[in-house]
Order: C-alpha cells, then structure tokens, then sequence
C-alpha cells in the first residue's frame, strides 16, 4: 500500500511518517488508512478523519541535536555528544544502544504543548485546511504526564467551546513510550504505554526518512 500521497515528496515527512505509524498500529479504529499529504498533513482518503501533526518543543540547541541524533548508537554520537547535550539542559535516554528520548528541564512544560495546540485550533478555524468529517491533532510533547493530562484535555474543550470547527480527537505522543488519546467527541482520555520493543521497531523502519532529512 501507498504510505503517502503521490504528489508529496517523502523528503522532510519524517515526523509526520512516525506520528502515522503509531495511529496506525495503536489507534487502528480510526487511523487504520492514513496517507502523508498536506493541509492537514495526514488523510484518510475517504474524506473520514484529517490529522495535523505539530511538534511541541523548544526551538533550541537541544532540541536540534536530539531531533539530528535521534535512533543513532551512542557510538555514532559519541560520548562528547552527549555531554555536550547534557550540558544544554537535557538527559538523554538510551535504549538498546541508541538514543531513544530525552527529558528536559521543567520550564519546557505544559506551556508549549498548549501554545501549539491553540495555534492550531486557530489554523482550523481559519479554513486553511481541506474539509473532512473529522480532525484530529497530533502532538509531539515532551512534557505528557498522567498528573497533568486531565488538566490540557479541559483546556482543549474550553479553547474549543465557542469555535466552529473542533478538534474531535486530540493525540499527546510523549517519546518514545506514551501515547494519550483524547476522544473530545466522548469525553474520554486513554492512555497507551508503547512497549519497548515495537515502537523501536518503528524508529528503525522510519531510519530512511530521517536520512534523507
């Protein structure tokens, strides 16, 4: 099957390639025939759901070098990489060799993660994307955490209250392990623990995006 609509380049797809790999395996029910395209950047072809995907970090050193090493061995980063990281605000966590996620400091917290979230309730809202039954939104987040999630889903519904058009599924991808999945249709928050092994199954598959990037 085609991953991505014929008229997109795969090059620079990479975090859109990930977020459509995760729904898929975890989230089949409603993301079961998703392909990249754009506006918004993930399609089901019947017109049922489009997806945005938005990363929600910081655009700093840190965020550059952990988004450049992603998935290599800490061999290819080396140790003064790693430091050097380290030394930029964040811990890097390996798995299996490789450098799997990050944490950051606090004030890279909840903050961010709704400031890309209004932004792209506002994009929405001002008809900049093709029309489908459904949206949904896919956040890259740093900061997803079973204390505060209950709290941005309340946020989410208020900023949505008074708009026309809604977010009806929201999707908190914590790196690499968590997945949160909003229902706003429903009202119900499900969290989704990776395990280990298949998601750095997927990383690996997606080695040739990230390559090219």
């Amino acid at each position: 099957m085609q991953l991505y609509s014929s008229k997109m380049n795969r090059k620079s797809r990479y975090h859109e390639e990930l977020a459509r790999s995760i729904l898929q395996i975890y989230v089949p029910d409603i993301c079961s025939h998703l392909l990249l395209d754009d506006i918004p950047d993930l399609q089901d072809p019947s017109g049922a759901i489009g997806i945005e995907v938005v990363r929600a970090v910081s655009d700093g050193e840190a965020d550059a070098f952990f988004y450049k090493n992603l998935n290599k061995t800490v061999e290819e980063i080396s140790e003064r990489g790693l430091n050097k990281f380290e030394k930029l605000g964040a811990h890097p966590i390996i798995y299996k060799g490789r450098l799997g996620g990050a944490e950051y400091p606090a004030h890279w917290s909840w903050e961010v993660t709704l400031a890309a979230i209004v932004n792209k309730i506002f994009i929405l809202n001002k008809g900049h994307y093709h029309e489908f039954e459904k949206y949904g939104l896919f956040v890259f987040s740093k900061d997803a955490d079973c204390e505060t999630i209950d709290w941005l889903k309340g946020e989410i519904k208020e900023l949505q209250k008074d708009v026309p058009k809604k977010f009806d599924f929201v999707f908190i991808y914590h790196e690499p392990y968590r997945l949160f999945v909003m229902d706003l249709l429903k009202d119900v928050l499900e969290k989704i623990d990776l395990p280990e092994n298949d998601i750095s199954k997927v990383y690996q598959a997606l080695s040739s995006f990230q390559d090219i990037n």
